[in-house]
């Protein structure tokens, strides 16, 4: 079994609490995505003649600050509760089978690295796969809200920016 196959079988061990993670994180990208669109709404009132400031975008930011804070909150709050109990399924994992191992390993390893692999490297295992997952998780939400918001806005212009880069790629590997 690959390492990020066995990693994903321990992340889903906590089913309710990575999906209410996501839900935090996609509340997250929610609002990120509605503070673009209240930024240009902003925009627009500056360089129309409207004198009135309408009290609706300043609720905006209010309740955009607080989505944004909360998703914030339940997406790491949530991913941490999986973080740890990844943590602990390893360390009841490991310590199972180094019960079951002949007095020799323990005579030939030093304990102090017993103690290491048992505390510091698991934390450090669970901690990479739960930053990664969220990072990947956050971004991605991110990344195809914003596309759907620029094809919202205007579909030929979204279209070819996204061909631009590919072409620049192919450009450089042309002149090399």
């Amino acid at each position: 079994m690959s390492p990020l196959r066995r990693l994903f079988s321990y992340t889903f061990r906590f089913k309710f609490s990575f999906f209410v993670s996501i839900i935090g994180f996609l509340m997250f990208a929610a609002a990120d995505i509605a503070a673009v669109e209240w930024i240009r709404r902003i925009i627009e009132f500056i360089n129309s003649d409207k004198t009135d400031f309408s009290i609706y975008l300043v609720l905006a930011l209010i309740f955009i600050a607080l989505g944004r804070g909360i998703g914030f909150f339940i997406g790491n709050y949530f991913m941490s509760r999986v973080g740890f109990g990844i943590v602990h399924d390893l360390r009841s994992e490991l310590f199972a089978k180094l019960i079951n191992l002949p007095k020799m390993y323990f005579d030939q390893n030093q304990s102090g690295q017993l103690i290491n692999r048992i505390t510091f490297t698991t934390t450090q295992v669970s901690g990479a796969a739960s930053n990664a997952i969220k990072t990947f998780v956050r971004e991605g939400f991110l990344l195809i809200g914003l596309m759907i918001y620029m094809l919202s806005l205007n579909w030929k212009l979204t279209l070819l920016l996204r061909r631009l880069p590919i072409d620049w790629i192919d450009d450089l590997y042309a002149f090399t």
